[in-house]
């Protein structure tokens, strides 16, 4: 009887170890489960964090991209008021100039045919005298404004 309550004792020793190894090995179980979650949301905020990056960094080039294309709308602004200006320029100085060309003597590089003789005045038998040398034309020194801008 003795040897039979001391195998009973051992057995429940024994039932009593593996459910211990038992409780241990399900404590292994979870504690690895949450391990693994732990990683899985660690590799999630990793991902979470380069995709912020690269949005960041797409937010950055679209800033870029419109302040380039705002200073090249500005340039081609600044371009279009100056051609205004030239061009208002020019009809400035179309307006001053005179309408022929030939007006102006600074202008005239050709004095144009010599003056006929005038048939009412007497004839006197001599010759007329040959027309004087061509005027200079106008150089930057002697042209006025106008000439000099044309």
């Amino acid at each position: 009887a003795a040897a039979e309550a001391a195998a009973a004792a051992e057995a429940a020793e024994a039932e009593r170890v593996a459910e211990e190894a038992r409780k241990a090995e399900a404590e292994v179980a979870a504690a690895a489960a949450a391990a693994a979650a732990a990683e899985a949301e660690a590799e999630a905020a990793k991902e979470a964090a380069v995709a912020k990056e690269k949005a960041d960094a797409a937010a950055a080039a679209e800033v870029e991209a419109a302040a380039a294309a705002a200073a090249e709308a500005e340039a081609a602004a600044k371009a279009a008021e100056q051609e205004q200006e030239a061009a208002a320029s020019k009809e400035t100085v179309a307006a001053l100039e005179p309408a022929s060309p030939v007006a102006n003597p600074l202008q005239a590089s050709d004095p144009g045919p010599a003056p006929a003789p005038d048939p009412v005045a007497a004839p006197t038998g001599k010759k007329l005298a040959a027309p004087g040398p061509k005027p200079p034309s106008p150089t930057a020194e002697t042209a006025c404004w106008p000439c000099v801008i044309a």
